[in-house]
């Protein structure tokens, strides 16, 4: 009954660092997306920013 129990303690362990990695790998790809994001986005206004002063608008 004791080899039992320490094996199921075990197995928790085990499954609880593989959900652990799991939710990490996760949460780094998802923020990876977001930052390429938020730099398309950052990059697309610079050039909107960069036209609009070639033509010559007055940004006051």
């Amino acid at each position: 009954m004791q080899l039992h129990n320490l094996q199921g303690i075990d197995m928790n362990m085990c499954m609880q660092r593989y959900l652990q990695q799991k939710l990490h790998y996760h949460l780094t790809m998802y923020l990876k997306k977001i930052n390429q994001n938020l730099q398309s986005f950052h990059s697309q206004i610079i050039k909107q920013y960069n036209v609009m002063l070639k033509d010559g608008w007055n940004l006051k």
